[in-house]
């Protein structure tokens, strides 16, 4: 006996649209969970790239502060002549105060001269500093933006330096009354150690922040002083 055939009622046919369209509605809501992650972990991993940018930035400047096209110069000398030996000009407190006009900066200078003249000129005089949330740098004068307010913004900058002395030993001891303009004795080696913190928070996701802390150790150590009897 043959049958007549049947379709689908308006019921069943309601029921399974709204299926498919639960179906296709939890397919887009995991496609922009997934959408909105992978924005979350560029971004995320841009900020780190620029902040580690920006550290390794202030990390160069560091190093480079105290570099003497000279260094001979400071270091003893016959005692026949008059010249003694001079003191390295881009350590200390060479770099005038416009250079850290905002709190947490940091004056530094370094030698660009093609002949060394041992005087701290205008482009010699570098900086470090925090302004509206933009890490800048000096350089030739003029300051400089290291970061882009647009992805990355510099909530906090320290910068710290500490200057160790390490006291040397000479063959023979020291005079007990040496003379006013002696130079120290035993002689010392001058460290420069700087601490960094610097924290930042994402301009794209305000809910990113992070704060990179270090240590850079300065290469351009200074020698104050002499042994009894050495070459002046």
């Amino acid at each position: 006996m043959r049958r007549d055939a049947r379709g689908l009622t308006l019921v069943e046919l309601l029921v399974g649209l709204a299926l498919g369209l639960a179906l296709v509605a939890g397919g887009l809501g995991l496609l922009a969970l997934q959408w909105r992650e992978l924005a979350r972990l560029g971004a995320e991993q841009r900020f780190g790239e620029d902040l580690r940018e920006a550290a390794a930035t202030l990390h160069r400047e560091l190093r480079r502060s105290g570099h003497w096209g000279d260094a001979t110069a400071g270091l003893a000398l016959d005692p026949d002549t008059d010249a003694p030996p001079r003191d390295n000009p881009y350590l200390g407190d060479a770099a005038p105060p416009d250079a850290v006009a905002t709190a947490g900066g940091l004056a530094l200078a370094a030698s660009r001269d093609a002949r060394e003249n041992h005087t701290v000129d205008a482009e010699e005089r570098l900086g470090l500093r925090l302004q509206q949330e933009v890490l800048e740098r000096r350089i030739g004068g003029v300051w400089q933006a290291v970061t882009d307010p647009g992805s990355l913004r510099v909530t906090g900058l320290q910068l710290r330096e500490q200057r160790l002395e390490r006291v040397g030993r000479c063959p023979t001891p020291c005079p007990a009354a040496p003379a006013a303009d002696a130079p120290p004795c035993p002689p010392r080696r001058l460290q420069r150690h700087f601490e960094i913190a610097l924290s930042a928070r994402s301009a794209v996701e305000p809910a990113l922040a992070r704060t990179l802390a270090t240590t850079v150790a300065a290469p351009n150590d200074a020698l104050i002083g002499q042994c009894p009897g050495s070459r002046q």
